[in-house]
């Protein structure tokens, strides 16, 4: 029947999609004060750097003897026709690393020009005991930049996807710019985020795809450790009961860590081999305890009582006078932008003299918020709100934010008067609940 019966198909190949796109209402919002940094940047090309963050999913790491798939579970692999690829696929690791990507852009000549060629970076850190933090984050990304050209320029952008290290309303996350401020000596400085859930807007996002690559078809295990600290790790099966016995039993962490060793080194050389365009990717270690700390103490400068260990939120920032005074006198943070720029008086004494020419540097403003223009559904361009007062106020979060308070404070207002009102009047009140009443 198959002879009598043909016809043809319209097929094409297609890379399957795994990311997840939802809609959210500052979706157009924030991709219009993406376009808005990159005009900045383009205005200030000659002295500035764009980098973009952003951390990976954790990598999985198996027990000694038993590696298990670096690739996502269930994902076909790239093999030889004479081998098996046999490997552990389980969903739970007691251990993986977490992969930091950091993107060095180079700059096009203009707004239309590629903005996907530059230089890569990529770290790893142990899950267990080298926890993300903003100001982990901040360390390496200074690191980074000391061994690039980057770090003699005097304006700064960051982009990234907003996740919990890197979200700008966060109080830490904050301090950790102005850290990264303070130690390059910055004249400027700018981090703007993503939307929630328009993480794929962040150039960043487009090279996992080839560290994704780089992990096809590779199993990873730690190396054995000590019987005595085998028996300890087998007892734990989360986070905190690994770090609780590192707690108690002296040299277990130093132990966890030489057995990770050998499957850093391994992906190190995996991903050096990989290339973005003509460009091999470099590898870094994570920050040690020192480092970080060593990155914090700069922030001393302008609060000596600001504590590395200490947990700060909007509620009790306003304990540390100095720091807020800073912040009032240099930042202007947003939703969705934070930045940090001089003053530029000579005789200040709360931020450094600047870098820059001072024709360059009268020229720098903070960097605007999108406001709507007459042509429904679109903003202005930058070059008409640049170096004008702008304000959130057009941020559709910020409307829906604004009505909810009213609401509240109308509900509360009501409320108050029905109280004010009971103890006036309470006569009128016990008659009102116990009269009946005819119509």
């Amino acid at each position: 029947m198959s002879l009598h019966h043909t016809g043809k198909f319209a097929l094409k190949f297609m890379i399957q999609q795994h990311q997840w796109r939802k809609e959210h209402e500052d979706s157009h919002y924030a991709a219009a004060l993406f376009r808005y940094m990159r005009e900045y940047v383009l205005l200030v090309r000659d002295h500035c750097s764009l980098i973009c963050v952003d951390g990976k999913h954790k990598v999985k790491v198996g027990e000694p003897g038993f590696p298990v798939a670096s690739a996502e579970r269930g994902r076909r692999v790239a093999v030889r026709a004479d081998e098996n690829f046999v490997v552990g696929d389980h969903d739970f690791t007691k251990f993986g690393l977490i992969l930091s990507v950091t993107f060095i852009i180079k700059i096009p000549d203009e707004i239309c020009g590629s903005w996907y060629d530059g230089k890569v970076y990529v770290g790893l850190k142990d899950s267990v005991f080298e926890p993300s933090s903003p100001i982990h984050h901040m360390t390496e990304l200074y690191q980074t930049i000391l061994k690039t050209e980057t770090h003699k320029k005097p304006i700064l952008f960051i982009y990234s996807d907003g996740g919990p290290d890197h979200r700008l309303t966060y109080i830490l996350v904050q301090l950790s710019l102005i850290c990264l401020f303070i130690k390059l000596d910055l004249d400027y400085l700018c981090a703007c985020r993503t939307a929630p859930y328009h993480s794929w807007r962040n150039p960043v996002e487009r090279i996992m795809s080839i560290l994704n690559l780089g992990l096809q078809c590779v199993g990873l295990a730690r190396e054995q450790m000590t019987e005595e600290f085998e028996k300890e790790a087998a007892k734990a099966n989360l986070l905190s009961e690994l770090r609780a016995i590192a707690s108690q039993t002296s040299g277990f962490e130093a132990a966890v860590a030489s057995s990770l060793s050998p499957v850093k080194s391994l992906l190190h050389s995996i991903f050096n081999r990989l290339k973005l365009h003509d460009d091999y990717i470099h590898t870094f270690d994570s920050a040690s305890t020192n480092d970080i700390s060593d990155f914090w103490t700069s922030l001393l400068a302008i609060d000596c009582t600001l504590k590395e260990e200490n947990h700060y939120i909007k509620a009790n920032f306003s304990e540390y006078k100095d720091a807020l005074t800073f912040v009032q006198h240099c930042c202007e943070a947003n939703h969705y932008s934070f930045d940090i720029l001089k003053c530029g008086s000579s005789i200040c004494h709360i931020c450094k003299p600047v870098r820059l020419l001072e024709d360059t540097f009268k020229k720098l403003r903070h960097i605007p918020h999108p406001t709507p223009s007459d042509n429904e559904g679109h903003y202005l361009p930058f070059s008409e709100v640049f170096g004008i007062t702008t304000s959130e106020e057009h941020r559709p979060s910020f409307k829906k934010t604004a009505d909810v308070q009213k609401k509240s404070v109308r509900h509360k207002n009501t409320h108050r008067k029905a109280v004010l009102f009971s103890k006036v009047c309470p006569n009128l009140r016990i008659l009102w609940q116990t009269s009946t009443f005819y119509f």
